[in-house]
């Protein structure tokens, strides 16, 4: 009997596959894919090029990946040119000229750089603490620093063939001089940026030697403003031009031990006679030491600013506008004057009422007018950031950074017609092994988990459209298949449980990681190393997925949770079945009477007899009970208040701030569970270059419910686009 209940099952299920099969590609054929269903779509040449919600993030992931990584040998070459002058025993000054081949994901790019430096510095020994002789310095300085690049992608080639480019320096580009043609002859791609920094600050410091260690510690205050415009042709008939002002105070404390050890002994270096002599040994000292240099250091911020930014969007083919534009360029600088006045205007976080917005409509007026083009955007945006930083580094073996960052901005357009507030918090990781002289580290691996929360907000100020957003991101080096299945499976292991209640798993949301990597062949041996892999998974739940999950039972909370541990949660699954479950999150009693209802059940379960030290599984009950008791105190209490405060509440809560400690992807595990999967937006990236003898890379993207991505999504991610900080390859 059971023999024929399974082959019917089996028989009914493989119905179901083929019917399902049928239906998807009729439907497909039609161009609507079903709900809930992964769907492979375009794969834009850069993140940024179609409105994705992790297009910033990625591009700062590209850049951070890159930065540390051992390469092809025509990766980091450059052609530089430089001058320095000191200036008596305050500071320097230097002119520099720079030609680099720089990579996007799909691509290489020439970066022509000029760059104008000056520096004033000074310090003064106040006093020596104790008896150790301790100074303690203050010093302070300013610089400023002007930079004109010029970035032209290469056609699609991501070659050590493009070096052709690299050495052709009667092609060197620079912005000036500024005439309309040049503008007009900008390729589609090309992007030109002007960045102006003034940066000015004080630092009190001290450091005391310990043998072959030094251990220091300072505290400063640093004010930075920065002025940029920015000309990206985006097609042939669109050329954006963007110009910004950013002006913050950071305050900072950091901390450190660092090692080195004598190398002029060991390497036998003695005192040469010759000028040529000395400035040889001391370069090659200088690169020994950056590879034989241990340390470990720890690092906190804080920083309020505001940036002001204005868009014009412009036809390159229109001689007026490029005339316009040409002037500008030349010195019409009162813009940035008026920015900064903008910039300047009010306290964080709230914008004084009148102040930047009349700003701003006399720019809009005046420069609309002068440029034969209307404004395409403006907008201010005040933020606040704090963060943490972890760095370990261990002579050529490793080097290992760890950071969290937690980040507030209100961004309002000049037409106050809607602002937007995003909470943010994140968790990176950059971990490098084998650093080799000149070319950097062989393997590295990098991660981040990112958390943001929109809120929009009408001009009669009430909270609307709320959305949280996940963000997880991967990358490598030369690592194995076994790597970029991981990635895979990071992504499956929260999708997998959608929708689920604290019953089980649907493989039908995992995202199909047949169709990026081939089956895994059992006991297979000698896979070649993957030369770089990068994942980008972002998962959108707006306002009816919030109610959702914020107003589910205290039930189906705890099933979730314990659904989310596989087996290691079937003991705390029991004990909430035995368990009295009363929460009134109005009352506000639920957290401790929860969880000393959850303890006693699994102590009469799990106790060890009297007089014997408690079990393992005693102990790791007893920490799931109480982890489980804080997420239902959690989702109470970010039920409180306007939209605007609940999703504060839940970045918190996922980024491990909330009373259960479960941060990033242990909390998307539960929260994900309590909603139903067609009120969600996915997407999932994979770029894989395996440069193995007949293998093929891989690019893919696959979006989930894409047609949930709607313009509450849209709207508060173009403006977080406009005012992030332009990764190096971007405006």
């Amino acid at each position: 009997m059971a023999a024929t209940r399974g082959s019917a099952l089996r028989l009914g299920l493989a119905l179901t596959l083929l019917w399902g099969t049928r239906v998807q590609a009729v439907v497909e054929e039609a161009g609507a894919p079903p709900s809930g269903a992964w769907e492979l779509d375009r794969v834009p040449e850069r993140p940024a090029d179609d409105g994705s919600p992790s297009a910033v993030e990625q591009l700062r992931f590209w850049d951070r990946l890159q930065q540390r990584a051992f390469d092809d040998l025509c990766r980091g070459l450059e052609l530089p040119l430089s001058r320095e002058v000191a200036i008596a025993e305050l500071g320097r000054a230097g002119v520099s000229v720079k030609r680099e081949l720089e990579r996007y994901p799909n691509t290489l790019a020439v970066v022509d750089t000029s760059r104008l430096e000056l520096s004033l510095g000074h310090g003064e020994k106040l006093l020596s603490l104790a008896q150790a002789d301790i100074p303690l310095v203050l010093s302070a300085g300013a610089s400023l620093e002007g930079a004109a690049w010029i970035i032209r992608p290469l056609d699609g080639q991501k070659s050590c063939r493009e070096v052709r480019h690299l050495l052709d320096v009667l092609d060197f580009k620079t912005v000036v001089p500024v005439k309309e043609e040049r503008l007009a002859g900008m390729r589609v791609g090309e992007l030109w940026k002007l960045p102006l920094v003034l940066t000015a600050g004080a630092r009190l410091s001290a450091g005391a030697p310990a043998g072959p260690a030094s251990i220091s510690l300072s505290f400063g205050v640093t004010q930075r403003e920065t002025a940029s415009a920015t000309l990206h042709r985006l097609r042939e008939d669109a050329l954006r031009f963007r110009l910004r002002i950013d002006r913050v105070r950071i305050r900072d404390a950091t901390g450190g031990v660092d090692i080195s050890l004598p190398l002029a002994e060991y390497l036998g270096f003695t005192d040469p006679g010759s000028l040529v002599e000395r400035a040889a040994q001391r370069q090659a000292l200088r690169i020994a030491h950056d590879y034989a240099f241990a340390g470990l250091g720890l690092s906190r911020w804080k920083g309020d600013g505001r940036k002001v930014l204005l868009e014009f969007l412009l036809d390159p083919r229109d001689p007026g506008q490029l005339a316009a534009l040409t002037r500008f360029l030349k010195g019409d600088l009162d813009v940035l004057a008026i920015l900064l006045r903008v910039a300047h205007s009010a306290a964080n976080p709230a914008i004084r009422e009148g102040a930047p917005a009349d700003y701003l409509a006399a720019l809009e007026a005046r420069h609309s007018a002068r440029l034969g083009a209307e404004l395409e955007y403006s907008g201010t945006d005040d933020y606040r950031r704090e963060g943490s930083r972890l760095h370990v580094k261990l002579p050529l073996l490793a080097s290992l950074d760890f950071g969290e960052t937690r980040d507030r901005d209100l961004m309002v357009p000049g037409a106050k017609d809607v602002t937007v507030r995003l909470s943010e918090a994140s968790r990176t990781g950059d971990h490098g092994f084998l650093r080799l002289p000149f070319l950097g580290d062989v393997f590295t691996r990098a991660s981040q988990d990112t958390v943001q929360a929109f809120t929009q907000t009408d001009a009669k100020g009430f909270p609307s459209a709320p959305a949280l957003v996940y963000i997880q991101q991967r990358g490598f080096r030369r690592f194995g298949e076994g790597s970029a299945r991981g990635m895979i499976e990071d992504v499956n292991a929260i999708m997998r449980l959608a929708g689920a209640r604290g019953e089980g798993t649907d493989p039908g949301l995992a995202v199909p990681a047949s169709e990026i990597l081939p089956p895994e062949e059992p006991g297979a041996l000698g896979a070649s190393l993957y030369h770089m892999a990068t994942s980008a998974f972002t998962l959108v739940l707006k306002q009816a997925a919030l109610e959702q999950l914020l107003w589910a039972p205290a039930e189906a909370v705890l099933k979730a949770y314990a659904n989310s541990l596989g087996r290691e949660g079937e003991s705390l699954r029991e004990a909430a079945a035995r368990a009295p479950i009363e929460v009134d999150c109005e009352a506000g009693s639920h957290e401790e009477g929860l969880a000393g209802a959850l303890r006693a059940s699994l102590d009469a379960a799990l106790a060890s007899p009297p007089g014997e030290p408690a079990s393992g599984a005693w102990t790791a009950a007893m920490e799931l009970a109480r982890s489980a008791a804080g997420l239902v105190g959690d989702l109470c209490r970010a039920r409180a208040g306007d939209w605007g405060e609940r999703t504060q509440a839940l970045v918190s809560l996922v980024s491990g701030r909330g009373s259960s400690r479960l941060s990033f992807a242990e909390a998307m595990k539960v929260l994900v569970q309590l909603v139903d999967p067609a009120q969600v937006y996915g997407e999932f990236s994979v770029n894989l270059e395996k440069r193995g003898k007949g293998e093929k890379d891989v690019a893919a993207r696959y979006r989930l419910n894409k047609d949930a991505m709607d313009e509450s999504i849209r709207l508060p991610v173009r403006m977080k686009e406009r005012f992030a900080e332009p990764s190096r390859l971007s405006d």
